[in-house]
Protein backbone atom coordinates (compact mmCIF):
# COMPACT_ATOMS: atom_id res chain seq x y z
CA UNK A 1 0.00 0.00 0.00
CA UNK A 2 2.93 2.76 0.39
CA UNK A 3 4.81 1.34 -2.00
CA UNK A 4 1.32 2.11 -4.59
CA UNK A 5 0.51 5.67 -2.76
CA UNK A 6 4.52 6.36 -2.95
CA UNK A 7 3.95 5.79 -7.19
CA UNK A 8 0.86 7.71 -7.35
CA UNK A 9 2.86 10.83 -6.05
CA UNK A 10 5.55 10.75 -8.61
CA UNK A 11 2.89 10.38 -11.19
CA UNK A 12 1.93 13.61 -10.23
CA UNK A 13 5.02 14.95 -10.96
CA UNK A 14 5.23 13.30 -14.23
CA UNK A 15 7.82 10.71 -12.83
CA UNK A 16 6.52 7.47 -14.95
CA UNK A 17 8.05 4.35 -14.87
CA UNK A 18 9.15 4.80 -18.26
CA UNK A 19 10.65 8.76 -17.66
CA UNK A 20 12.81 7.15 -14.73
CA UNK A 21 13.89 4.02 -16.94
CA UNK A 22 14.67 6.56 -20.11
CA UNK A 23 17.01 8.72 -17.67
CA UNK A 24 18.49 5.96 -16.04
CA UNK A 25 19.89 4.88 -19.44
CA UNK A 26 20.95 7.71 -20.67
CA UNK A 27 23.01 8.28 -17.62
CA UNK A 28 24.29 4.87 -18.12
CA UNK A 29 24.98 5.12 -21.58
CA UNK A 30 26.91 8.83 -21.22
CA UNK A 31 29.17 6.39 -18.92
CA UNK A 32 29.74 3.91 -20.80
CA UNK A 33 30.64 5.86 -23.58
CA UNK A 34 32.84 8.20 -22.11
CA UNK A 35 35.26 5.04 -20.75
CA UNK A 36 35.71 4.36 -24.01
CA UNK A 37 37.29 8.33 -24.38
CA UNK A 38 36.22 9.55 -27.27
CA UNK A 39 34.70 13.37 -27.79
CA UNK A 40 31.36 12.54 -28.71
CA UNK A 41 29.64 10.85 -25.53
CA UNK A 42 26.71 12.66 -26.22
CA UNK A 43 25.20 10.64 -28.60
CA UNK A 44 24.86 7.74 -26.32
CA UNK A 45 22.29 9.10 -24.59
CA UNK A 46 20.13 10.54 -27.68
CA UNK A 47 20.07 6.73 -28.89
CA UNK A 48 19.55 5.67 -25.11
CA UNK A 49 16.52 7.95 -25.21
CA UNK A 50 15.36 6.91 -28.77
CA UNK A 51 15.31 3.46 -28.08
CA UNK A 52 13.65 3.09 -25.04
CA UNK A 53 10.09 2.02 -25.29
CA UNK A 54 7.40 0.51 -23.89
CA UNK A 55 8.05 -3.19 -24.58
CA UNK A 56 11.45 -4.85 -24.77
CA UNK A 57 10.40 -6.01 -28.10
CA UNK A 58 9.59 -2.27 -29.27
CA UNK A 59 13.18 -0.89 -27.68
CA UNK A 60 14.95 -4.04 -29.89
CA UNK A 61 12.93 -2.95 -32.91
CA UNK A 62 13.96 0.87 -32.69
CA UNK A 63 17.38 0.17 -31.60
CA UNK A 64 18.06 -1.97 -34.55
CA UNK A 65 16.15 0.77 -36.83
CA UNK A 66 18.54 3.68 -35.05
CA UNK A 67 21.66 1.42 -36.02
CA UNK A 68 20.99 0.84 -39.53
CA UNK A 69 19.91 4.03 -40.48
CA UNK A 70 23.20 5.77 -38.71
CA UNK A 71 25.50 3.12 -40.23
CA UNK A 72 23.53 4.13 -43.59
CA UNK A 73 24.14 7.58 -42.78
CA UNK A 74 27.38 7.55 -41.83
CA UNK A 75 28.31 5.71 -45.23
CA UNK A 76 26.87 8.21 -47.80
CA UNK A 77 27.88 11.39 -45.74
CA UNK A 78 31.45 10.45 -45.79
CA UNK A 79 31.27 9.32 -49.64
CA UNK A 80 29.79 12.77 -50.49
CA UNK A 81 32.35 14.71 -47.98
CA UNK A 82 35.20 13.03 -49.27
CA UNK A 83 33.92 14.03 -52.93
CA UNK A 84 32.37 17.50 -52.93
CA UNK A 85 32.45 20.80 -50.86
CA UNK A 86 29.82 21.05 -48.47
CA UNK A 87 27.16 22.94 -49.87
CA UNK A 88 23.54 23.35 -50.95
CA UNK A 89 24.43 20.98 -53.72
CA UNK A 90 25.79 17.93 -51.59
CA UNK A 91 23.61 18.08 -48.77
CA UNK A 92 21.01 17.83 -51.84
CA UNK A 93 22.99 14.53 -53.27
CA UNK A 94 23.55 13.09 -49.76
CA UNK A 95 20.25 13.01 -48.87
CA UNK A 96 18.86 11.96 -52.03
CA UNK A 97 21.22 9.24 -52.55
CA UNK A 98 20.42 7.92 -48.80
CA UNK A 99 16.98 8.04 -48.55
CA UNK A 100 16.51 6.41 -52.35
CA UNK A 101 18.72 3.51 -51.45
CA UNK A 102 16.88 3.20 -48.47
CA UNK A 103 13.48 3.38 -49.61
CA UNK A 104 14.78 1.01 -52.39
CA UNK A 105 16.19 -1.19 -50.17
CA UNK A 106 12.42 -1.40 -48.83
CA UNK A 107 13.93 -0.15 -45.54
CA UNK A 108 11.14 1.34 -42.90
CA UNK A 109 10.08 5.14 -42.78
CA UNK A 110 12.25 5.39 -39.62
CA UNK A 111 15.27 3.88 -40.99
CA UNK A 112 14.70 6.12 -43.90
CA UNK A 113 14.74 9.47 -41.71
CA UNK A 114 17.88 8.45 -39.64
CA UNK A 115 19.84 8.15 -42.75
CA UNK A 116 19.00 11.05 -43.71
CA UNK A 117 19.68 13.45 -40.64
CA UNK A 118 22.72 10.88 -40.24
CA UNK A 119 24.10 12.18 -43.38
CA UNK A 120 23.40 15.39 -43.03
CA UNK A 121 25.83 15.34 -39.53
CA UNK A 122 28.23 13.73 -41.20
CA UNK A 123 28.15 16.74 -43.68
CA UNK A 124 28.13 19.31 -40.53
CA UNK A 125 30.84 17.20 -38.83
CA UNK A 126 32.50 14.41 -40.77
CA UNK A 127 36.29 16.36 -41.00
CA UNK A 128 36.23 16.12 -37.22
CA UNK A 129 38.54 13.25 -36.46
CA UNK A 130 37.05 10.29 -34.70
CA UNK A 131 33.20 12.10 -35.27
CA UNK A 132 32.26 8.91 -37.89
CA UNK A 133 33.18 6.24 -35.97
CA UNK A 134 32.26 7.90 -32.62
CA UNK A 135 28.91 8.03 -34.04
CA UNK A 136 28.66 4.77 -34.75
CA UNK A 137 30.14 3.53 -31.31
CA UNK A 138 27.68 5.84 -29.57
CA UNK A 139 24.15 4.63 -30.93
CA UNK A 140 25.53 1.11 -30.32
CA UNK A 141 26.21 2.07 -26.88
CA UNK A 142 22.72 3.91 -26.42
CA UNK A 143 20.48 1.95 -28.14
CA UNK A 144 22.09 -1.46 -25.76
CA UNK A 145 21.47 0.16 -22.44
CA UNK A 146 18.44 1.29 -22.80
CA UNK A 147 17.36 -2.56 -24.15
CA UNK A 148 19.62 -3.67 -20.82
CA UNK A 149 17.54 -1.37 -18.88
CA UNK A 150 14.16 -1.70 -20.33
CA UNK A 151 14.80 -5.65 -19.35
CA UNK A 152 15.84 -5.44 -15.94
CA UNK A 153 14.61 -2.72 -13.96
CA UNK A 154 10.58 -3.74 -13.63
CA UNK A 155 10.44 -4.87 -17.15
CA UNK A 156 6.80 -4.57 -18.52
CA UNK A 157 4.40 -7.22 -18.32
CA UNK A 158 2.44 -7.92 -21.73
CA UNK A 159 0.50 -10.58 -20.28
CA UNK A 160 -2.15 -7.81 -19.24
CA UNK A 161 -2.93 -6.86 -22.96
CA UNK A 162 -2.58 -10.57 -24.56
CA UNK A 163 -5.48 -11.35 -21.96
CA UNK A 164 -7.52 -8.38 -22.67
CA UNK A 165 -7.02 -9.09 -26.87
CA UNK A 166 -7.94 -12.63 -26.60
CA UNK A 167 -11.10 -11.81 -24.55
CA UNK A 168 -11.54 -9.41 -27.01
CA UNK A 169 -11.62 -11.64 -29.88
CA UNK A 170 -13.63 -14.54 -28.19
CA UNK A 171 -16.33 -12.10 -27.66
CA UNK A 172 -16.18 -9.91 -31.12
CA UNK A 173 -16.19 -13.95 -32.67
CA UNK A 174 -19.37 -14.93 -30.15
CA UNK A 175 -21.26 -11.52 -31.58
CA UNK A 176 -20.98 -12.17 -35.19
CA UNK A 177 -21.96 -15.38 -35.05
CA UNK A 178 -25.32 -14.41 -32.84
CA UNK A 179 -25.75 -11.68 -35.69
CA UNK A 180 -25.36 -14.21 -38.39
CA UNK A 181 -28.19 -16.15 -36.40
CA UNK A 182 -30.52 -12.95 -36.26
CA UNK A 183 -29.65 -11.94 -39.42
CA UNK A 184 -30.78 -15.55 -40.53
CA UNK A 185 -34.11 -14.80 -39.38
CA UNK A 186 -34.59 -12.11 -40.96
CA UNK A 187 -33.20 -12.60 -44.31
CA UNK A 188 -30.35 -10.03 -44.15
CA UNK A 189 -27.24 -12.54 -44.23
CA UNK A 190 -25.10 -10.16 -46.67
CA UNK A 191 -25.07 -7.56 -44.53
CA UNK A 192 -22.91 -9.38 -42.10
CA UNK A 193 -20.46 -10.98 -44.24
CA UNK A 194 -17.97 -8.13 -43.40
CA UNK A 195 -18.58 -8.65 -39.58
CA UNK A 196 -17.34 -11.69 -39.97
CA UNK A 197 -14.50 -10.58 -42.04
CA UNK A 198 -13.66 -8.14 -38.97
CA UNK A 199 -13.86 -11.12 -36.87
CA UNK A 200 -10.80 -13.30 -39.09
CA UNK A 201 -8.88 -9.54 -38.92
CA UNK A 202 -9.28 -9.14 -35.74
CA UNK A 203 -7.64 -12.74 -34.75
CA UNK A 204 -4.42 -12.04 -36.93
CA UNK A 205 -3.95 -8.98 -35.36
CA UNK A 206 -4.06 -11.51 -31.98
CA UNK A 207 -1.67 -13.44 -33.59
CA UNK A 208 0.97 -10.46 -34.00
CA UNK A 209 -0.09 -9.23 -30.34
CA UNK A 210 0.77 -12.74 -28.81
CA UNK A 211 4.02 -13.21 -30.75
CA UNK A 212 5.15 -9.71 -28.93
CA UNK A 213 4.53 -11.49 -25.64
CA UNK A 214 6.70 -14.11 -26.81
CA UNK A 215 9.55 -11.81 -27.19
CA UNK A 216 8.93 -9.86 -24.24
CA UNK A 217 9.33 -13.15 -21.73
CA UNK A 218 12.21 -14.23 -23.77
CA UNK A 219 14.11 -10.69 -23.37
CA UNK A 220 13.57 -9.99 -19.87
CA UNK A 221 15.02 -12.78 -17.55
CA UNK A 222 12.03 -11.64 -15.07
CA UNK A 223 9.35 -12.59 -16.95
CA UNK A 224 10.66 -16.13 -18.36
CA UNK A 225 8.73 -17.26 -15.48
CA UNK A 226 5.57 -16.83 -16.99
CA UNK A 227 6.00 -18.52 -20.07
CA UNK A 228 3.43 -21.57 -19.09
CA UNK A 229 1.07 -18.74 -18.75
CA UNK A 230 2.00 -17.16 -22.29
CA UNK A 231 1.96 -20.73 -23.37
CA UNK A 232 -1.98 -20.73 -22.30
CA UNK A 233 -2.74 -17.64 -24.18
CA UNK A 234 -0.89 -18.87 -27.51
CA UNK A 235 -2.85 -22.07 -27.43
CA UNK A 236 -5.99 -20.31 -26.89
CA UNK A 237 -5.46 -17.44 -29.77
CA UNK A 238 -4.35 -20.81 -32.13
CA UNK A 239 -8.20 -22.10 -30.83
CA UNK A 240 -10.02 -18.66 -31.73
CA UNK A 241 -8.30 -18.72 -35.17
CA UNK A 242 -9.81 -21.95 -35.89
CA UNK A 243 -13.17 -20.82 -34.58
CA UNK A 244 -12.93 -17.64 -36.65
CA UNK A 245 -12.61 -19.67 -39.78
CA UNK A 246 -15.33 -21.49 -38.94
CA UNK A 247 -17.54 -18.91 -38.84
CA UNK A 248 -16.78 -17.77 -42.30
CA UNK A 249 -17.54 -20.70 -43.44
CA UNK A 250 -20.60 -20.58 -41.60
CA UNK A 251 -21.58 -17.36 -43.20
CA UNK A 252 -20.70 -19.03 -46.94
CA UNK A 253 -22.61 -21.90 -46.09
CA UNK A 254 -26.07 -19.91 -44.57
CA UNK A 255 -25.44 -17.40 -48.45
CA UNK A 256 -25.55 -21.00 -50.12
CA UNK A 257 -28.88 -21.09 -48.58
CA UNK A 258 -30.13 -18.57 -50.26
CA UNK A 259 -34.02 -18.19 -48.84
CA UNK A 260 -34.93 -21.79 -47.16
CA UNK A 261 -37.92 -22.75 -46.90
CA UNK A 262 -38.27 -22.19 -43.37
CA UNK A 263 -36.72 -20.59 -40.87
CA UNK A 264 -36.87 -23.67 -37.97
CA UNK A 265 -35.96 -22.36 -34.59
CA UNK A 266 -33.46 -24.88 -33.12
CA UNK A 267 -31.26 -23.77 -36.49
CA UNK A 268 -30.44 -20.43 -34.76
CA UNK A 269 -30.69 -21.86 -31.33
CA UNK A 270 -28.06 -24.24 -31.75
CA UNK A 271 -26.12 -21.23 -33.06
CA UNK A 272 -26.57 -18.94 -30.24
CA UNK A 273 -25.95 -21.65 -27.67
CA UNK A 274 -22.38 -22.05 -29.72
CA UNK A 275 -21.44 -18.52 -29.80
CA UNK A 276 -22.17 -18.72 -25.77
CA UNK A 277 -19.33 -21.28 -25.93
CA UNK A 278 -16.82 -18.88 -27.47
CA UNK A 279 -17.57 -15.69 -25.21
CA UNK A 280 -17.12 -17.99 -21.90
CA UNK A 281 -14.14 -19.95 -23.42
CA UNK A 282 -12.12 -16.14 -23.81
CA UNK A 283 -13.08 -15.52 -20.57
CA UNK A 284 -12.02 -18.16 -19.26
CA UNK A 285 -8.59 -17.82 -21.40
CA UNK A 286 -8.07 -14.17 -20.32
CA UNK A 287 -8.61 -15.50 -16.31
CA UNK A 288 -8.53 -18.93 -15.72
CA UNK A 289 -11.12 -19.61 -12.93
CA UNK A 290 -13.01 -22.55 -12.08
CA UNK A 291 -16.48 -21.56 -11.74
CA UNK A 292 -16.05 -19.99 -15.31
CA UNK A 293 -14.89 -23.56 -16.51
CA UNK A 294 -17.84 -25.29 -14.72
CA UNK A 295 -19.73 -22.53 -16.97
CA UNK A 296 -17.82 -23.73 -20.22
CA UNK A 297 -18.27 -27.25 -19.65
CA UNK A 298 -22.11 -26.94 -18.88
CA UNK A 299 -22.10 -24.37 -21.88
CA UNK A 300 -20.82 -26.60 -24.29
CA UNK A 301 -22.83 -29.41 -23.12
CA UNK A 302 -25.83 -27.86 -23.38
CA UNK A 303 -24.81 -26.87 -27.19
CA UNK A 304 -24.40 -29.92 -28.25
CA UNK A 305 -27.64 -31.15 -27.09
CA UNK A 306 -28.77 -28.40 -28.85
CA UNK A 307 -26.67 -29.22 -32.28
CA UNK A 308 -28.11 -33.01 -31.88
CA UNK A 309 -31.57 -31.87 -32.02
CA UNK A 310 -31.01 -29.86 -34.22
CA UNK A 311 -29.55 -32.80 -36.29
CA UNK A 312 -32.83 -34.44 -35.68
CA UNK A 313 -34.64 -32.13 -36.74
CA UNK A 314 -33.41 -32.13 -40.08
CA UNK A 315 -34.94 -35.28 -41.40
CA UNK A 316 -37.74 -33.28 -41.91
CA UNK A 317 -36.16 -31.14 -44.85
CA UNK A 318 -37.31 -31.87 -47.99
CA UNK A 319 -34.87 -30.33 -50.30
CA UNK A 320 -31.70 -32.27 -50.86
CA UNK A 321 -29.45 -29.05 -51.27
CA UNK A 322 -31.31 -27.21 -48.23
CA UNK A 323 -30.23 -30.62 -46.21
CA UNK A 324 -26.88 -30.68 -47.39
CA UNK A 325 -26.04 -26.85 -46.74
CA UNK A 326 -27.59 -27.02 -42.82
CA UNK A 327 -25.74 -29.94 -42.56
CA UNK A 328 -22.91 -28.40 -43.05
CA UNK A 329 -23.56 -25.28 -41.12
CA UNK A 330 -24.12 -28.14 -38.15
CA UNK A 331 -20.69 -29.71 -39.17
CA UNK A 332 -19.17 -25.86 -38.63
CA UNK A 333 -20.71 -25.37 -35.06
CA UNK A 334 -19.64 -28.47 -34.25
CA UNK A 335 -16.17 -28.07 -34.81
CA UNK A 336 -16.46 -24.62 -32.99
CA UNK A 337 -17.16 -26.68 -29.82
CA UNK A 338 -14.13 -29.42 -30.24
CA UNK A 339 -12.18 -26.16 -29.77
CA UNK A 340 -13.72 -24.53 -26.69
CA UNK A 341 -14.12 -28.13 -25.10
CA UNK A 342 -11.74 -29.06 -22.41
CA UNK A 343 -10.46 -32.11 -24.65
CA UNK A 344 -9.08 -29.70 -27.06
CA UNK A 345 -7.26 -27.33 -24.39
CA UNK A 346 -3.84 -27.97 -23.11
CA UNK A 347 -3.42 -25.74 -20.20
CA UNK A 348 -1.00 -26.43 -16.89
CA UNK A 349 -0.86 -24.02 -13.48
CA UNK A 350 -3.08 -24.45 -10.68
CA UNK A 351 -5.38 -22.55 -11.53
CA UNK A 352 -5.99 -23.76 -15.04
CA UNK A 353 -6.14 -27.97 -14.23
CA UNK A 354 -8.03 -28.76 -17.59
CA UNK A 355 -8.02 -32.41 -18.17
CA UNK A 356 -6.95 -34.06 -21.44
CA UNK A 357 -8.95 -36.81 -22.53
Amino acid sequence: MKFKLNYKILLRFGLTLQVIKTAVASGVSWIASSAISHPYPYFAPMAAILTMQATISESIQKGVQRVIGIIGGVITGMLVVHWLQIDALSITLAILVGMAVSTALRFSAQITSQVAVTSLLILAFGRSPGYAVGRILDTLIGCATAILVNAIIIPPNPLPAAERRVSQVSKAAAFALQHLATAYEQNRLGDELSTVKQVVQQTLESFEAVRLVEQNLLFSPHLRTRRSRFEQLAIGINHLEHIAVQIRGIARGMMDLGTPSQRPAYFTNAMRATSECISLYGETLAKPDSNLRQKLALAVAQARTKQSLCLFQLQETKGLTELRDMGAVLSDLSRILDEVSEKSVIMTGPEFNFVRS
